[in-house]
């Protein structure tokens, strides 16, 4: 089996070295062809970059030339001698990179023809303009070797700039000579047609590809428009005599280099550009061999290297799943551990020995069946929604749970319960560790009712040195408990204010028997006495973090306060006074008016009410009154169920 397992590795190893070794060599081949395209690009494009200069000053003289040919005044002389400096350095400067020598023949043959008068100006004129040609094509012949679909399309709108610039270069030397006889041959007229109609055909082609200037938003171009508009106007008769046209030669010279030179910036902008994306495309050619080089290469270690660590990683897992056994072992046979699995369904699939201990049931019993089997009916069912929402989202969830024995006995676990999920991601089932935490609970359990006998009995000797029964204690507890529920209090802290509610009054054990027992009404100083229970009442309670003795500190310090903000001791209002506190001063005031005394009668019902419905905003929360009056019968029965002629009986709920 080993052995079947290295040749197998084996295998893969070489197949992938071939296929590997094939496709870098094919790329090699490819990307060598393309490198070497890209530098004859280059090559030949330093050659245009000098051609291009050539061509600009060629044009230039043929021009020049044109007027010197009808007019050999000193000043046409000067301005052909210069130019005739500047195209020598162009040549010159170019015979490094290519063969000048037909170039310097034929541009003598035009130079002589235009120092003599009996030959024809067109003639030199058409040498100059072949010369140029022959030169222009170095660039259409690049595009025929250029494979780079984006160089070839750059060096198409270059090649058309180059021809517009020579159509206009053409323009400018036929115009000048015309200028210079102030005649026109038909030949000349309809080759300045011509030349018109191709310029115009050039420059549609490019305009929607090359951001050009605008030529013909240009004065000079204005110019030149309506000088050869003026031009072709007459008849085409040869040696026409054109008398309205009074532009100096050398003028429109000038003006008409304005458009060359325009174009001309153009092209050199779009040669420069060209040769950014040739410089890009060799870097890229360059970049892609030794990243096709790199990546096989890496490619075949990363290989090695995978097959190598599965191979280690598949050694380790046979290992880790011999010690999840180990663990799951060690987790089942806890005696302290109650385990159990259910499907996604929450049906149960797996139960440790210890489940089946603490619940009472069998294996054969709680397995297929929904894992609800033992949850007890005092549980929340809040609890457990909460529960399947927090697992089903794929996050653990731990609480305490309140669960039922077969016998019907209830048990209490502190459970972890956690989703499980296979290779792909999907969920399988979900497993619960628990641990019984009944014993805890119990004790937990004495010892707050032990904490709320003697609460009560503190709050019981309070009313009774003041002479008022343990039944009232008891009805403002119940009162208490019932108006929180209707309130929208949680069933804990209706269970905390029956509690709390009881010690409202604590504070009026530092009152002096002299206040606190007068049988008439209190004078001022009296009743300041008396108003001193609240803050009593609230020191000796304040500073614990048993939530029923933080609750009735509070209750003890502001169930005097009014709703309007004019109660004592503080003198808040609204919202300002906590729900419990309002709670307490409601159900107390009404306890005290449905109650007889030795100093007063108890009040009918309908006075109460209407008691109450007058106080409502002043001195009670509207809602709380509300909702007293709503239920006052259930109020009253509860009044009636501990009348103060009942002996005093403890009970609690």
């Amino acid at each position: 089996m080993v052995n079947s397992k290295k040749i197998l590795l084996l295998s893969m190893l070489i197949i992938f070295f071939v296929i590997a070794l094939y496709g870098a060599i094919s790329d090699y081949i490819n990307d060598s062809k393309n490198i070497k395209n890209i530098e004859l690009v280059q090559k030949k494009l330093v050659e245009l970059t000098y051609i291009d200069e050539v061509i600009t000053q060629l044009q230039k003289e043929r021009g020049l030339s044109s007027i010197y040919y009808y007019n050999k005044s000193t000043k046409y002389a000067h301005a052909l001698v210069a130019q005739k400096k500047k195209t020598d350095l162009s040549i010159e400067v170019a015979s490094m990179h290519i063969d000048t020598a037909e170039l310097n023949t034929k541009r003598q043959e035009a130079i002589k023809i235009i120092n003599t008068t009996n030959v024809p100006n067109l003639k030199a004129f058409i040498i100059y303009t072949n010369l140029i040609k022959t030169l222009l094509n170095q660039s259409e012949i690049l595009i025929l070797k250029t494979k780079n679909s984006d160089i070839k399309n750059s060096l198409y709108y270059y090649n058309h700039l180059n021809i517009m610039q020579e159509t206009a270069g053409q323009l400018r030397g036929l115009i000048s000579g015309i200028l210079a006889t102030k005649t026109i041959s038909k030949q000349e007229y309809n080759e300045i047609i011509i030349l018109k109609r191709n310029f115009k055909n050039h420059y549609t082609s490019v305009k929607g590809n090359i951001k050009l200037p605008l030529l013909f938003e240009q004065e000079s171009i204005k110019v030149i428009n309506s000088t050869v508009d003026n031009i072709t106007n007459f008849s085409a008769i040869d040696n026409k005599l054109i008398k309205n046209i009074e532009m100096e030669p050398l003028k429109w010279f000038n003006i008409a280099s304005c458009s060359v030179d325009t174009i001309r910036k153009s092209a050199i902008k779009e040669l420069k550009h060209i040769n950014a994306i040739v410089t890009n495309s060799m870097n890229n050619a360059i970049s892609i061999a030794m990243r096709h080089f790199i990546i096989w290469t890496i490619g075949s270690i990363i290989i090695i290297v995978v097959l190598i660590i599965s191979w280690l990683l598949f050694k380790r897992l046979t290992k880790e799943q011999k010690l999840l056994k180990n663990y799951k072992d060690v987790i089942d046979n806890n005696p302290n551990s109650i385990v159990s699995k259910t499907d996604k369904f929450g049906v149960i699939t797996y139960v440790n020995d210890t489940f089946c201990n603490v619940s009472k049931y069998t294996k054969e019993e709680l397995i297929g069946q929904p894992h609800n089997i033992v949850r007890h009916e005092d549980s929340a069912k809040e609890v457990f929604a909460e529960l399947w929402k927090t697992i089903r989202s794929g996050k653990t969830w731990n609480g305490i749970v309140k669960n039922r024995c077969k016998n019907g006995d209830p048990y209490w676990v502190d459970a972890f319960i956690a989703p499980i999920y296979d290779d792909t991601g999907e969920l399988v089932e979900y497993i619960a560790l628990r641990h019984n935490i009944t014993e805890m609970i119990l004790q937990n359990e004495e010892t707050e009712r032990t904490q709320r006998e003697l609460i009560y009995r503190m709050g019981e000797s309070v009313e009774s040195r003041s002479k008022e029964t343990g039944n009232h204690i008891r009805r403002v507890a119940h009162y208490s408990k019932l108006l929180a529920g209707f309130a929208g209090l949680t069933h804990e802290e209706a269970e905390i204010i029956f509690i709390a509610s009881t010690m409202h009054d604590i504070g009026k054990i530092a009152i002096p028997d002299a206040v606190l027992l007068k049988p008439t009404k209190l004078n001022a100083d009296e009743y300041k006495i008396m108003q001193t229970h609240t803050d009593v009442g609230y020191k000796l309670l304040s500073g614990s973090n048993l939530p029923i003795l933080k609750m009735a500190s509070t209750i003890a310090h502001e169930h005097h306060e009014h709703y309007n903000g004019k109660g004592y001791p503080l003198g808040i209002s609204g919202d300002d006074i906590a729900m419990p506190s309002k709670i307490v001063a409601l159900v107390d005031v009404f306890d005290a008016l449905t109650s007889s005394r030795i100093y007063k009668k108890a009040w009918k019902l309908e006075k109460i009410t209407q008691y109450l419905q007058e106080k409502a905003g002043h001195q009670f929360d509207p809602v709380l009154v509300e909702l007293f009056l709503n239920n006052i019968n259930t109020f009253m029965e509860i009044k009636k169920e501990y009348e103060d002629k009942n002996p005093i009986q403890i009970e609690w709920e």
